[in-house]
C-alpha cells in the first residue's frame, strides 16, 4: 500500500515538473529567438562598414547557460554597437526595430507564464517514518537502507533509541535531535527518543527544542521547525516524540497533555504532529481532541505505537517491516495529496482541531531569510526531485 501510495504521488509530480520544465523552456526559446531578431540587423550593419566578424556575437550552440546571461550579452551588443554607427536615421531604425521585438516577446513570456497559475504546485505536509527501534546503533545500516528507499521523507520519529553520552547515531543528510535517558527515569539503561530532521525539508538553524522530559512514567521531546515550504496554513510544524512505560499512566497522560496544551497555545497556527509508544494506554483518553491515525497492530496484536495531528484527513498510515530485529513495525505516513485546509473555529479543551474541506486555499511559503535564501532554494528543488 505504502508503495503504491509513494508511486501515485511521484507521477503527480513528475507531471507537475515536466508542465513547469516546458513553460521555461518556452520562455528561454522565445528570448533566444527575440535575440538573435534584434542582433541581426546590427551584425548585417557591422559587415557592411567592414567592421569583421570579431565584433559579430555568435549564435546560440544549441545549449543555453541562463536567461541571465542571453539578457546580459544583449545589452552589452545594444551598447557597443549603437556608439559605432555614425548616421542617425540606422540608429532610429534599431532602436524602433528593438522596442517592437521587446514588447513582442514580454507578452508572449506573460501568455506562457500564465500557464503556471493553473499548475498546482501547493506544498504539501512533511512524510513521517515513526516508531519503536529498542537500540538505533546496531541498525544504522538498516537506517540508511530506509532512507534510501524513501528519499521523500521529511522525518524520522523514533522512540527507545537506547543512546548515551558514548553513543553516536549521526545520519548524513539528517539533523538528529536526542533525548536520551537519564538517571531521573530511574533506569540507567535504555530507552530515549529522538528525531531526524532531513536537511533538504528544514534547515537545522530553524530548529528549535522546546522540552526535554525524563521521568520514571514519560520520556518526551518537543521540537519546533520552520521547514523550506510549508501550507501557508500554518505558521510552522511542532513535533512531539514521547514514550509512556507502564506506570503511572495517569500522571504521564497528565503531564503529556500539559505539554501538548502549552505548545498549542503558544504557537495556535502550527501543524502539531505527536508520536512514539504509548504501551497500553488507552488511545481514546490521552489526546481527545486530535486525530489519531493508526489503525493496525505495530507490536504482536497490540496497537502501541501512535500518531495524532491537530489536522483531519491529511495523512494515510501504513505499516512499514521492523527496523532491523526490533519487535515493533514502523508506522509510514504519508500526506494526503489536497490543496485545501481549513482551520476549524470551534476550540475543545483548550485546542484547535483543523477539519476538512472548506474554501481557504493553501499556497507555498518560502521562508525568505536573505542570508540562507540560496541555501534554501536549492534544496527546496533538491528535495522535490527526491519525492
Amino acid at each position: 500500500m505504502a508503495d503504491s501510495r509513494i508511486q501515485e504521488e511521484r507521477g503527480h509530480l513528475d507531471a507537475k515538473w515536466q508542465q513547469i520544465d516546458s513553460v521555461f523552456k518556452n520562455v528561454m526559446k522565445l528570448v533566444l529567438d527575440v535575440r538573435q531578431r534584434m542582433l541581426q540587423p546590427l551584425e548585417d550593419r557591422i559587415r557592411e562598414l567592414g567592421g569583421g566578424g570579431e565584433s559579430v556575437v555568435r549564435n546560440p550552440q544549441g545549449e543555453t547557460d541562463t536567461l541571465e546571461n542571453a539578457m546580459g550579452e544583449l545589452n552589452l551588443n545594444q551598447v557597443s554597437s549603437a556608439t559605432s554607427l555614425d548616421e542617425s536615421e540606422d540608429n532610429e531604425e534599431t532602436s524602433i526595430h528593438t522596442s517592437n521585438a521587446t514588447l513582442s516577446m514580454i507578452n508572449e513570456i506573460q501568455q506562457e507564464l500564465r500557464k503556471l497559475t493553473s499548475l498546482d504546485t501547493k506544498a504539501s505536509l512533511p512524510s513521517i517514518i515513526a516508531g519503536n527501534v529498542r537500540s538505533i546503533c546496531n541498525k544504522m545500516d538498516d537506517l540508511r537502507q530506509l532512507t534510501l528507499k524513501h528519499p521523500e521523507c521529511s522525518l524520522m520519529l523514533f522512540s527507545e533509541m537506547w543512546l548515551n553520552a558514548n553513543k553516536e547515531a549521526e545520519l548524513e543528510g539528517f539533523e538528529l535531535i536526542r533525548a536520551d535517558r537519564t538517571l531521573d527515569s530511574g533506569k540507567e539503561k535504555a530507552g530515549g527518543v529522538a528525531a531526524y530532521v532531513n536537511n533538504q525539508w528544514c534547515h537545522p538553524k530553524k530548529i528549535t527544542v522546546n522540552e526535554k522530559v525524563c521521568e520514571r512514567h514519560i520520556e518526551l521531546l518537543a521540537i519546533t521547525m520552520q521547514p523550506y515550504y510549508l501550507p501557508e496554513e500554518f505558521s510552522k510544524v511542532i513535533v512531539v516524540v514521547v514514550y509512556i512505560s507502564t506506570s503511572k499512566i495517569k500522571s504521564a497522560r497528565e503531564d503529556l497533555h500539559s505539554a501538548v496544551r502549552e505548545l498549542h497555545t503558544k504557537d495556535p497556527g502550527a501543524l502539531l504532529l505527536i508520536t512514539g509508544d504509548f504501551n497500553r494506554v488507552t488511545r481514546s483518553l490521552i489526546l481527545p481532541t486530535f486525530i489519531q491515525y493508526i489503525n493496525f497492530p505495530t507490536r504482536k496484536k497490540n496497537i502501541l505505537d501512535l500518531f495524532y495531528a491537530n489536522v483531519a484527513e491529511a495523512y494515510t498510515a501504513s505499516p512499514l517491516p521492523p527496523l532491523g530485529k526490533s519487535d515493533h513495525i514502523l508506522l509510514y505516513l504519508l500526506p494526503v495529496n489536497k490543496s485545501e485546509v481549513r482551520r476549524e473555529t470551534e476550540k475543545k479543551d483548550g485546542f484547535k482541531l483543523r477539519g476538512q474541506g472548506g474554501a481557504e486555499e493553501c499556497a507555498t511559503k518560502t521562508r525568505d531569510d536573505q542570508k540562507e535564501e540560496e541555501y534554501t532554494v536549492s534544496n527546496c528543488w533538491k528535495f522535490k526531485a527526491n519525492f
